[in-house]
């Protein structure tokens, strides 16, 4: 099974924050923020 990798990058107040939530409740998946 392949590792599967979603970035999400923009600029700041752009809406990453609630979109990266949004897509690691759809996935299951996990936030990593650096």
């Amino acid at each position: 099974m392949a590792i599967q990798i979603v970035l999400i990058v923009g600029p700041t107040a752009s809406g990453k924050s609630k979109l990266a939530v949004d897509v690691a409740k759809e996935f299951n998946g996990e936030i990593i923020s650096a």
